[in-house]
């Protein structure tokens, strides 16, 4: 059997170790990962290219370090009628993200070149963390005229 001091002794260290770990993400959560930390602007939205809803939104998040980014996301521009299944696969995608790296915030310019493609052309960016090439059989191209940090090629 065991002694009461110890239970009671391990109890207390149970409940201990419990506070200060909930004290530990408490604060961790109120520095570092405060929510409401990043804010969300809608720059412009293009309703209907070439059946396509393009919104570009400005991203800027104050959490340890300073973080800005322009998103692109293609939609489905036509999803207002039809089933309830249409409307369930019209969520947007995120088809470009980069870094404007300047206080600017030049928006891209979007246009329809072709049929089957959408052209986005920027003069300059810091960086791009995303770039897909196609969206739903349409084929994205890129016209960017500077890039200050290139990724490097794999």
């Amino acid at each position: 059997m065991l002694d009461k001091s110890l239970v009671k002794t391990i109890v207390f260290g149970v409940v201990g170790i419990a506070l200060v770990l909930g004290a530990g993400h408490s604060f961790l959560r109120w520095v570092f990962l405060v929510p409401g930390a990043c804010i969300s602007e809608g720059q412009e939205t293009i309703p209907n290219l070439s059946g396509t809803k393009i919104e570009i939104v400005y991203v800027n998040c104050d959490t340890l370090a300073k973080d800005e980014a322009i998103n692109i996301y293609f939609s489905p521009a036509n999803t207002q009628t039809g089933s309830w299944f249409a409307k369930g696969q019209s969520r947007r995608a995120l088809v470009f993200s980069y870094d404007p790296g300047r206080p600017d915030n030049s928006v891209p310019s979007i246009t329809h070149p072709a049929d089957s493609a959408i052209l986005i052309s920027i003069p300059e960016v810091s960086s791009v963390s995303r770039q897909d090439r196609s969206w739903r059989g349409m084929s994205i191209e890129y016209a960017i005229g500077k890039v200050d940090y290139a990724a490097n090629p794999k």
